[in-house]
């Protein structure tokens, strides 16, 4: 595939930003820059092996057994007018940048494709990129390294056209299949399609899902589903899957996911994005939706395993994965756990703002290749890097196959921590010692060296494969015995059911039961596994859906459905639910009475999920009869009914009532105010309903309003008094702000909310400003009352009756010293508070916290919501991202600046959700919208700097700032 003439053009006119041509010979940068990454792993060091002009915006690599470097580079991302580049992205191949010795050279291999996202190598020494909306073999016919052969294997057709929603992190199994994912896509519908006429339909607002195919692109099926947006796969040397997710936007963390087959991961668009809904699984909270192996970084969008010791032992047997919004590369160790893995993050490259680590690989010494996106900018921006991450003291190349190895030789080769050392090595024995396959197998090699055997055994469909799987399952190794059961499934070796059960009964290992479950298929089966739901496992389930969810058994998880133990009725309910049978839902009724409340919920989200309209009474019977309800059974019956009462909006895929559609900050509306006014319903579920509807609701009026906070309930109470305190143009509200304010009968949380409120009216209501006065001057109110009332007597700025109080009030505030020291804060933010104090602060009109960020339904919509923020980060993130907003901006958060032809400046964040043809959307930091025409556009940028306003905390005495950081730290 030759350059166009257009790109020729914008070559040599481009030549000082990207000077990059086929062949042409190349130097790289010996010495590191000033502002490098660091590593931190002991003994490991860093190496530059080039930068733009030679490599920009890079996405996805790989490294062939030439330690050639291919890599993709991109200049189709969110690009802009104003971008040099070519209108096309490229693969790249860097030649003896990793050796040295021969001439360093870049060669365009490929080009003319968009939205270049993932590469993999076939076996046969194929080329395989993933797109946004295709997957592409390219083949090098006749050796110039210029591919000039092009065959689509999968396609996706959409209407939807976003740069990295759709296909990426492609990835070849060991036994010859090629994986991929296709993500959440907007919600909008999708067709995937193959090679052969297979082709699966993505559901309008499902989640994203995984797929695999044979590697000429037939055969394609489904594997997984309820993902984000997996920019990177990488199996282990036992043949595990796993699966990083890029950008969970207001529900982080991101996810290190163990992909099984029939996986629910727990996201689906029609949710929300915000990861928010009760019916939204990151966690895997929720029955039949599996749990993360770990919470990443930001943004992660690279993946392997390593299992070689040249960079310590901390990253021997561990996932790598690049954080591009953490500027670092982090490392997981796995861990057995259940049938599947866990782990935690420890830090192996962390750099500054200018490290935005991509993809990863492995060159033959064991080193680490990591491509760098270089900038903070979302959009294509003309710089890029690609690092080598090694050992100098532990270099040294190991050697591969000679011509004539003898048996000593590979069994050495055999058990490399190479995996590519590994397969070669047992490619060679199968097909130059077949005759020896059996003793090569026996003879003292590693557990993946066997497995690696295997592999290469059945890949070369040779009969000798059954017996070798046979064999694996004498291991003492779980993880190759479970390997050995999953190919025996996956290809048909074995299937007499008997064989399958037998080792249910017989092998201790979770991970082999897992497996062997897959196999199965009678009734009796069936009888032996139910019972594993029991069992806290939930892989174990997945399998047992995925196995017997199926058509043909409805009659018989009927049966089961009424099962005296609750969570063999839910293993019904779920199988049920997987079938997709239409009568499998009669069950429903039963299950909305059942004594089980997590029954129940699983019940509540199928009717809501699948929008059952038929149920609808049946659930507003089940909500009736509800006591001591959950606040999450609570959210799901109030989704359930904005599901089932409302119709989705086809332009932005969202149901009515959600903000972004309604263009209003708050949601489901009808059902919170009724649930705030249903006196049948515990106060923590009241509670938590009214701090969601809209203060100016029309159907929340004063008097309602007033007669919550005489309840008695105090959360109840100052929820009302908060949503009083906003009504700020309403003059009976600040009536009876001001009232409850003085009143010292009431209780001292409920009159330190309203006397927050005060600060909202003091500049506009005479009364309001007195009212404070009043309580300042009594020295009888307590030292709690008397500094609320400091704080918000502040809004008066310049009044003369509030210079001498707010001078009282700023003697509270840090000295000069200490307010600008970071660690002084951290300090203080590390201090146990006062979560209700800190309340008041996120919702006070002094700081605005709430004014872009919402907690259970109440505040803005600008920033992220921060519902679940002490579940997502702990309490050392919050404080950093306190004091330092622009450390870290996820892209759906990033700012732009847009100027119009008539000089009319916007300044938002791009509003994804209402999408237009015609017209940018912007979110503006009041919460409403702004739709500006393509063609009145005359500049539009992105800003480097976060839309929180920096330096907030200054503002704030040291016990304010304990008091925040403790309340946000326990929203969980």
């Amino acid at each position: 595939m030759k350059p166009t003439t257009q790109q020729l053009s914008w070559i040599i006119l481009s030549a000082l930003l990207f000077a990059c041509k086929p062949q042409v010979p190349v130097a790289s940068s010996e010495v590191l820059p000033p502002d490098a990454p660091e590593m931190q792993i002991e003994g490991a060091s860093l190496q530059l092996l080039t930068k733009e002009p030679d490599i920009v915006t890079p996405t996805g690599l790989q490294i062939d057994r030439e330690n050639r470097i291919w890599v993709i580079e991109n200049h189709t991302h969110v690009r802009q007018e104003d971008y040099p580049g070519p209108e096309v992205d490229r693969i790249l191949v860097f030649t003896a940048y990793i050796d040295g010795g021969e001439e360093k050279t870049i060669t365009e291999f490929a080009t003319d494709f968009v939205d270049g996202m993932s590469l993999s190598f076939s076996p046969e020494g194929k080329v395989l990129l993933s797109t946004r909306a295709a997957i592409i073999s390219f083949e090098d016919v006749d050796g110039d390294r210029v591919a000039d052969k092009r065959d689509t294997l999968i396609s996706l057709e959409t209407t939807e056209r976003f740069p990295h929603n759709g296909m990426s992190g492609l990835v070849v199994s060991p036994d010859h299949k090629l994986y991929f994912q296709c993500g959440e896509n907007f919600g909008a519908n999708y067709l995937i399609r193959g090679t052969d006429g297979i082709s699966l339909k993505g559901k309008e607002r499902e989640g994203g899902s995984l797929y695999r195919c044979n590697l000429d692109g037939s055969g394609l099926e489904r594997i997984g589903t309820a993902v984000w947006n997996c920019f990177a796969m990488s199996f282990d040397d036992y043949g595990n899957l796993f699966a990083v997710e890029n950008d969970p936007d207001s529900r982080p963390p991101c996810r290190l996911l163990h992909i099984v087959r029939g996986g629910n991961y727990g996201f689906q668009f029609q949710h929300g994005r915000d990861g928010l809904s009760p019916l939204t699984s990151w966690f895997g909270q929720l029955p039949g939706t599996l749990p993360m192996v770990a919470g990443t970084g930001e943004a992660p969008s690279g993946l392997i395993y390593y299992n070689q010791d040249r960079l310590g032992k901390e990253a021997k047997g561990s996932l790598l994965v690049t954080a591009w919004g953490d500027n670092e590369i982090q490392y997981f160790p796995l861990e057995k756990n259940g049938s599947s893995f866990r782990s935690e993050a420890g830090s192996f490259v962390k750099g500054e703002r200018n490290f935005y680590p991509v993809g990863l690989a492995m060159d033959d010494r064991g080193a680490v290749i990591a491509s760098d996106w270089a900038d903070v900018s979302y959009a294509v921006h003309g710089q890029g890097r690609i690092w080598r991450i090694t050992n100098p003291q532990n270099e040294e190349k190991q050697v591969g196959l000679s011509n004539s190895p003898n048996k000593g030789e590979l069994i050495n080769l055999l058990n490399s921590p190479d995996p590519r050392l590994r397969q070669e090595s047992a490619d060679f024995v199968v097909q130059k010692k077949a005759d020896e396959l059996a003793s090569f197998f026996s003879s003292k090699i590693s557990p993946p060296a066997k497995l690696n055997l295997i592999w290469a055994a059945h890949n070369a469909v040779m009969s000798e494969t059954e017996f070798l799987l046979e064999e694996a399952l004498k291991s003492e190794d779980e993880l190759l015995r479970a390997a050995a059961v999953r190919m025996m499934v996956d290809h048909s070796y074995q299937e007499d059911e008997s064989f399958y059960l037998g080792l249910l009964e017989e092998d201790p290992s979770a991970y082999v039961k897992r497996e062997a479950i897959y196999g199965l298929s009678s009734a009796e089966a069936f009888g032996k596994v139910i019972s594993l739901f029991s069992e806290k496992d939930p892989f174990i389930h997945t399998a047992i859906m995925e196995t017997f969810g199926k058509s043909e058994h409805i009659e018989l998880l009927k049966k089961y459905a009424k099962n005296s133990a609750s969570e063999i009725r839910l293993g019904a309910l779920l199988c049920l639910r997987k079938s997709g049978a239409e009568s499998a839902k009669e069950v429903l009724p039963a299950f909305l009475k059942d004594a089980e409340s997590e029954n129940r919920l699983i019940a509540l989200k199928w009717i809501a999920e699948d929008k059952l309209g038929d149920f609808r009474q049946e659930v507003e019977e089940a909500l009736g009869q509800e006591k001591d309800i959950s606040s999450t059974l609570f959210d799901a019956y109030v989704v359930c009914f904005q599901y089932l009462d409302g119709n989705f909006n086809q332009k932005s895929h969202f149901m009515e009532g959600d903000e972004h559609v309604s263009r209003s900050f708050y949601k489901r509306q009808k059902f919170l105010l009724a649930a705030a006014k249903n006196r049948k319903l515990n106060y923590t579920i009241r509670s938590r309903a009214l701090s969601g509807v809209n203060p100016d609701h029309p159907n929340l009026g004063v008097k309602s309003l007033q007669a919550f906070s005489v309840e008695g309930d105090t959360d109840f109470a100052v929820e009302a008094v908060r949503s009083l305190a906003a009504k700020v143009e309403d003059r009976n509200a600040r009536s009876l702000i001001q009232g409850i304010a003085g009143n010292k009968q009431k209780k001292e949380e409920v009159r330190l909310e309203a006397i927050g409120g005060l600060a909202r009216s003091a500049k506009i209501d005479e009364k309001s400003k007195k009212t404070l006065l009043n309580i300042l001057l009594d020295k009888r109110e307590s030292i709690a009352i008397r500094k609320e009332a400091l704080r918000s007597i502040e809004a008066l700025g310049d009044d003369p009756d509030a210079k001498v109080w707010i001078a009282d009030y700023q003697k509270f505030l840090p000295n000069e010293e200490q307010r600008s020291s970071a660690d002084f804060w951290r300090e203080q933010g590390n201090k146990e508070g006062k979560a209700t104090a800190g309340e008041r602060i996120f919702f006070s009109s002094r700081y605005e916290c709430s004014s872009c960020h919402r907690i259970n339904g109440r505040g803005g919509i600008f920033g992220p919501d921060l519902s679940k923020v002490g579940s997502n980060a702990d309490r050392n993130r919050i404080i950093e991202g306190i004091l330092d907003p622009s450390d870290i901006v996820t892209p759906t958060y990033t700012g732009y600046a847009v100027r119009d032809k008539s000089g009319n400046v916007t300044v938002g964040r791009l509003d994804k959700d209402l999408d237009s043809k015609r017209s940018l959307q912007m979110i503006l930091v009041n919460g409403e919208r702004a739709a500006v025409a393509y063609d009145e556009i005359e500049e539009q940028k992105m800003l480097e700097t976060s839309l929180m306003p920096a330096n907030q905390h200054l503002r704030m005495t040291a016990n304010e700032f304990r008091d925040l950081v403790q309340y946000l730290s326990e929203q969980k």
